[in-house]
């Protein structure tokens, strides 16, 4: 497929699906519906206040006997491509900020058939500020291929139960980045066939056919770029048409 870079560059399109929380991804109807709790030694809640995602509520899980995970985890399904996003903190009860006693771990990974796959969020006693809630924290894992896949929040105790750290968690959330290149004028397939101007040159499923912000045809990516030049007795350079 032929190209022009600079017309290709200019006519460059970003369209990014909304994002749709999981079933009860904010934890809004005040309880685990939609999640499954793995926390025989630990505790896990829905609490309310000031969470990221905008709602009153957010889930936490809390550490039980040492070395297990207490967990809890929700389903998502993915295409290849989606991200998985989620809002979550740490609760540190090992480091007085003097001295980390028992390095407790928690962290937030997505699962395709048991394996992890990628980390949306982790933290451990000894890797962070002294005996301390938070602050919020979290990315996003792109997926490499459709599943269903399982979000896990999870936290344990190392060394020592004698207190528990905690994992928070919020605003888990799914979305389906759309990017593509938009076709500029002269754009052909290895047919020889014109592209037309405005159509996505690679297709996701679902995605549409054309930039609805495409509205100014090829004359915005034809759009001259402005030269500079040097007044004849100056020694600074300007752009085209500035005043001096």
């Amino acid at each position: 497929m032929r190209k022009s870079a600079a017309l290709l560059a200019a006519a460059l399109a970003m369209v990014i699906a909304p994002t749709a929380l999981a079933g009860n991804g904010s934890f809004e109807t005040g309880d685990f519906t939609d999640w499954s709790v793995d926390a025989p030694s630990g505790d896990a809640t829905v609490l309310t206040g000031g969470a990221p995602g905008g709602g009153a509520y957010y889930g936490a899980v809390e550490a039980g006997s040492v070395d297990a995970w207490q967990s809890i985890a929700t389903n998502v399904s993915l295409q290849a491509g989606d991200a998985v996003s989620a809002a979550a903190l740490f609760v540190n009860a090992e480091n007085d900020g003097e001295k980390c006693f028992y390095n407790d771990v928690a962290e937030v990974v997505v699962l395709l058939d048991g394996n992890v796959v990628g980390t949306i969020f982790g933290a451990t006693a000894c890797g962070s500020p002294g005996q301390s809630v938070g602050p919020w924290g979290g990315d996003q894992v792109y997926v490499q291929q459709d599943g269903v896949y399982t979000v896990v929040a999870r936290v344990k105790n190392v060394g020592d139960g004698a207190v528990a750290s905690q994992v928070w968690l919020d605003a888990v959330a799914a979305r389906t980045p759309r990017a593509a290149y938009c076709a500029a004028s002269g754009t052909t397939m290895p047919s020889g066939s014109a592209i037309t101007p405005g159509a996505f040159l690679e297709l996701r499923p679902g995605q549409p056919a054309m930039d609805a912000h495409y509205t100014r045809g090829d004359d915005r990516a034809r759009r001259p770029v402005q030269r500079s030049h040097v007044r004849r007795g100056a020694r600074r350079v300007r752009p085209e048409g500035s005043r001096v």
